[in-house]
């Protein structure tokens, strides 16, 4: 192979890095208790519902100091991005979730849809998290969405 096979070899490896790369989404998590969501990029605009800590959202755009989103629902909204985290959370996306005193073990708990737990590790398909107040625990990653 010569030289400039080496090259376009190279370019096209970067584009398919780059690809991929591109194509995750960004998921963020909400640090403060609470995170008012506005209609556009603006403390001026007007809220249209408020999210919660550890509830993970899927960046969409930003700009200036503003991030886009969505949510679970595919609800979009804006929020300063002072009040987001790199803090892997999930939130639970089916009517009820198993919580597990292990991956696989005995159920220890119940969660509903929309509880946000933080991640602290993960073992395949589980997850091992926790509100950091009364539920620890394992729940199975296709229970929950915003998991890296």
């Amino acid at each position: 192979m010569g030289p400039m096979n080496y090259f376009l070899h190279f370019v096209l490896s970067l584009g398919i890095l780059q690809a991929q790369f591109i194509s995750s989404p960004e998921i963020f998590s909400v640090k403060t208790m609470k995170a008012n969501v506005h209609e556009s990029p603006s403390n001026a605009s007007p809220v249209l519902w408020h999210l919660w800590k550890f509830m993970p959202v899927k960046v969409i755009a930003y700009k200036e100091e503003w991030v886009k989103f969505s949510d679970l629902d595919g609800e979009e909204g804006w929020v300063h991005k002072s009040v987001l985290s790199e803090v892997p959370t999930v939130m639970v996306k089916v009517k009820e979730a198993q919580l597990h005193k292990s991956p696989g073990g005995p159920v220890v708990w119940i969660l509903d849809r929309g509880y946000s737990l933080r991640v602290f590790a993960s073992d395949g398909e589980w997850l091992e998290v926790s509100d950091l107040g009364s539920s620890s625990g394992w729940v199975h990653r296709g229970s929950v969405w915003g998991a890296r």
